[in-house]
């Protein structure tokens, strides 16, 4: 037998959870469900029941696929930043506490996404970050595509397209190649 269920777990908005049950899981099933998770965590839990048609449905709707540039709706107006971008915020941030007279600890995630961000950032500066954003722009990339050649930089179209699947079929292997030689050569050139 096969059981279907579907859990959205809204933090961001309502720090709630919600389990949707397809009717091949009985009720007694998914409220043995809600009872062990309710024990693990203290949110407000919402339990319904749906036909397998709908639940598909719900499911489909929710499907992630970026080779295919499929993303969540919440991501449709967001920004993509560049690892390089993210570094010189965190640093910003950092900067400015240790300035102030009540220095704050840094969280350890903090320390950590900083100290990543230090590791893969390919672009020292900002004057290289807004060339190969701006060339990239150009380029009519889709912001994911944009954000994972500038972190990824790699070295030639075929490593390029096996890394991000969705630049297969847009470009072809000369213009990319170009906007990778581009890239490199921007960053050789940064102080």
């Amino acid at each position: 037998m096969v059981c279907t269920m579907y859990i959205d777990w809204n933090f961001q908005h309502t720090n709630s959870l919600k389990v949707i049950c397809g009717l091949d899981v009985t009720l007694n099933m998914c409220l043995l469900f809600v009872k062990i998770f309710r024990s693990q965590v203290d949110v407000p839990i919402t339990l319904s029941m749906a036909s397998s048609k709908a639940l598909n449905s719900l499911l489909e709707d929710k499907e992630e696929d970026s080779s295919q540039l499929h993303f969540p709706a919440e991501f449709e107006n967001a920004e993509t930043l560049l690892n390089s971008e993210v570094h010189m915020l965190l640093e910003h941030r950092k900067q400015q506490n240790e300035n102030v007279e009540e220095e704050q600890e840094l969280s350890e995630v903090f320390m950590k996404t900083l100290n990543y961000t230090q590791r893969f950032s390919r672009f020292k500066n900002r004057e290289t970050i807004t060339s190969v954003r701006s060339l990239l722009l150009q380029k009519k990339l889709h912001k994911f595509e944009l954000a994972s050649l500038a972190n990824l930089c790699p070295e030639t179209a075929e490593e390029a397209k096996s890394l991000i699947p969705s630049l297969e079929g847009r470009f072809d292997d000369d213009e990319l190649q170009q906007v990778l030689e581009d890239i490199k050569l921007k960053r050789s050139f940064q102080s």
